[in-house]
């Protein structure tokens, strides 16, 4: 489920990984998703794009698309591994309301690097997960 369509964002000022010199200089491609299983939301993900490397992907429609699918289809970008830090967090008003949450059940934040075909582009995001009844899996 899109939560925030793809929209053109200044960086944020404390971003969570050091950026390029190009990448800082381009604006930001921000846009946030919930997962779900049988119903129930899983994944809250927040996602950021230079937009040097993907032009016009603002318009590009993800609801029930995937990312890395619909970048190889429209720009022939592959995703080559990545690199990320998990960690433990209590959740805050805005966490609470997209997991469906209390405040006392701590959810997990990744915060991730990924690497792609295309030089010098990479895919940012931060993922909370409620993995209280799944756990996360994957290779990347």
């Amino acid at each position: 489920i899109i939560i925030e369509k793809p929209s053109l964002i200044d960086w944020p000022k404390d971003f969570f990984y050091p950026l390029s010199e190009v990448e800082a200089n381009s604006p930001c491609i921000y846009f946030e998703r919930q997962r779900l299983i049988k119903d129930e939301v899983v994944i809250f993900e927040q996602t950021y794009l230079s937009s040097a490397k993907v032009p016009k992907f603002v318009g590009v429609n993800l609801e029930n698309k995937s990312l890395f699918s619909e970048l190889k289809a429209l720009y022939n970008i592959e995703i080559k591994g990545g690199e990320q830090k998990i960690k433990a967090i209590l959740p805050d008003n805005r966490l609470q309301q997209f997991l469906k949450v209390p405040a006392d059940k701590p959810v997990l934040m990744f915060e991730r690097k990924i690497a792609t075909s295309r030089d010098g582009f990479y895919i940012y995001s931060v993922v909370f997960c409620n993995s209280e009844k799944y756990y996360i899996e994957g290779t990347f």
